[in-house]
């Protein structure tokens, strides 16, 4: 049901926009806007599902189109400046 639930969100955030609502998605998978909060509690849980499964879309993608030795490295490099800002929004 998690996976439903995040593929229906990310249809319904392509296609509403900042339309999005729980009750339209809880509505379109016929199931109570209980079960959505009791697999994701807050919208942030939501949210950082969906991201995930767009990165790891993406990622598959890309691994496809340049090759999974590359992508690691990229992704390395990234994970690494965006975990170095992290740190130094704590430090403020």
């Amino acid at each position: 049901m998690r996976e439903k639930i995040i593929t229906e969100a990310l249809e319904s955030l392509r296609r509403d926009g900042i339309k999005f609502s729980v009750d339209v998605l809880a509505e379109k998978l016929k199931i109570s806007k209980k079960t959505v909060h009791k697999l994701f509690p807050s919208k942030e849980a939501l949210a950082f599902a969906m991201y995930e499964t767009c990165y790891a879309n993406a990622r598959k993608k890309a691994q496809a189109l340049v090759g999974a030795a590359i992508i690691n490295e990229i992704i390395a490099v990234v994970l690494a400046k965006v975990a170095f800002q992290r740190a130094g929004e704590i430090g403020k």
